[in-house]
């Protein structure tokens, strides 16, 4: 009784496994020559087959193969690289089928004996062969991109821009993509380029385009970061870009131009002026302080799929933390920024209006840390590397233990260091009530006169605003 046998072919393309092409009929022709000539039977439905690259391990048909492996006593192959086209895919999916009880044959080399040394060089060296050839297809292969790319013939897959879209024709039966302008898209961006030649900033179109609720490519928000790229996208004039990764150069291709060159040129010239400052938009900005350790309230926009919000949060509890350790500060809540804005033009009026409350309410500068915290920066990343190290073995767990306790310990000294400033009373705080009363009655901005009387506001856990007199 004859033993059975499964057939196993592979391609690399769908374009080598279309109806038109041989390799895969050439395979199934070998394969089954080979088991009439060793007196091995190929059963119905013994014939697996595989559209993927031989550098990949885990395959459809292949597993489908071991699944139905009771059914076989060994499998043919062409050739040995049909297992895999590098030295470690093909060992493994070797050393798998043998595991699984199955004799490993292809029609060139006949069986695979593990005891037989000629045998095992055999296939050793038909793994090298097949990856020098693949080495050799893929420098083939990017040297024709690199021609067609320099001809600018060439589009790279998945390419996606705001405002086209790709399309495919067939050309002698094949298919061939070309890009085209999306007309809806493609008006956004036209208003777009107009606008910032007007002289709108990223985030006024940013958030007028969210007003009107006109979705992006990826329909979410618009952020004031997406006009400004695509202002300085070339693709909108006409020459869109790619980088070859292996090449490691950047060519362009042709694509239909959606704005004219003049008009990309003014837009992309308004980005160089100067934008707004970020305390017209934050602008408690280095007036407010965190009560817990007295570092800065700094604004922060934080996104989700949908929308956007602006906070203002204590930079010292974020900026200073790292593995195992306690963060400068412990206050991490984020503050919404328009409840932060009316909370401190309520007080602001609530002063002008009655100066008695917060007499002698003052404060002195609180001291200066920024040397510790620079410190306490450098140490933290310090004790990151040496973990790091130590993981790599280039330090031993004595010498990794000594250098960590000896960072740790400079680390609590330095804290100690940094601590909430001291509230102290100050005799006389007239002047700096009058000239807040004075101040918002000539209908000054809330900034301003926290800035011109030497006020600012600290915020405790809990959302709770304080008024700092500086005198």
């Amino acid at each position: 009784m004859t033993r059975p046998a499964a057939l196993y072919i592979r391609v690399s393309s769908h374009l080598q496994a279309r109806d038109d092409r041989y390799g895969l009929a050439r395979q199934e022709a070998e394969t089954r020559a080979y088991a009439a000539r060793t007196g091995l039977s190929i059963p119905d439905g013994a014939l697996y087959t595989d559209v993927i690259t031989g550098r990949s391990e885990t395959r459809d048909g292949l597993e489908q193969l071991k699944a139905d492996r009771q059914r076989y006593s060994a499998i043919i192959t062409s050739e040995a690289d049909r297992l895999g086209r590098t030295p470690l895919a093909g060992h493994k999916i070797l050393n798998e089928l043998l595991g699984l009880g199955l004799d490993v044959h292809n029609a060139t080399d006949g069986l695979y004996d593990p005891d037989d040394d000629a045998s095992v060089l055999t296939f050793d060296m038909r793994m090298v062969i097949a990856h020098q050839e693949l080495r050799s297809i893929k420098r083939r292969m990017l040297g024709g991109k690199l021609a067609a790319a320099e001809k600018g013939e060439i589009i790279p897959h998945g390419w996606r821009c705001y405002g086209y879209r790709q399309v495919y024709e067939l050309e002698g039966g094949r298919p061939v993509r070309r890009i085209e302008v999306d007309e809806v898209e493609a008006a956004v961006v036209r208003e777009i380029f107009e606008r910032l030649v007007r002289g709108d900033t990223t985030g006024q179109i940013a958030d007028d385009l969210n007003a009107r609720g006109v979705p992006t490519a990826m329909n979410s928000v618009w952020h004031p970061q997406r006009p400004w790229y695509m202002a300085r996208n070339t693709a909108y004039k006409g020459e869109a870009r790619m980088t070859l990764r292996h090449a490691k150069r950047e060519f362009t291709f042709p694509v239909p131009p959606i704005v004219d060159g003049d008009t990309w040129q003014l837009a992309h010239d308004s980005l160089r002026r100067k934008p707004i400052k970020h305390t017209e938009t934050f602008w408690l900005n280095g007036l407010l302080r965190c009560a817990e350790c007295g570092g800065a309230m700094s604004g922060t926009n934080s996104h989700s799929s949908r929308t956007s919000y602006r906070h203002y949060r204590c930079s010292r509890a974020f900026k200073h933390r790292h593995y195992g350790d306690v963060p400068v500060c412990t206050q991490r809540t984020y503050y919404r920024m328009n409840d932060l804005h009316e909370h401190a033009d309520r007080i602001v009026r609530e002063i002008a209006e009655h100066p008695e409350r917060y007499a002698g309410q003052a404060a002195s500068t609180p001291p200066d840390h920024s040397r510790a915290l620079k410190e306490i920066d450098r140490l933290e990343g310090q004790l990151k590397r040496y973990l790091t190290d130590y993981q790599r073995e280039l330090l031993t767990g004595d010498e990794y233990a000594g250098l960590r306790d000896t960072a740790r310990r400079r680390l609590e000294e330095l804290r100690a260091e940094v601590v909430p400033p001291t509230v102290i009373p100050l005799p006389n705080t007239a002047a700096a009530l009058e000239a807040i009363g004075r101040l918002v009655q000539e209908g000054v901005s809330t900034r301003e006169v926290l800035l011109r009387s030497g006020t600012r506001l600290s915020i405790a856990p809990g959302g709770v605003l304080e008024v700092v007199l500086r005198v």
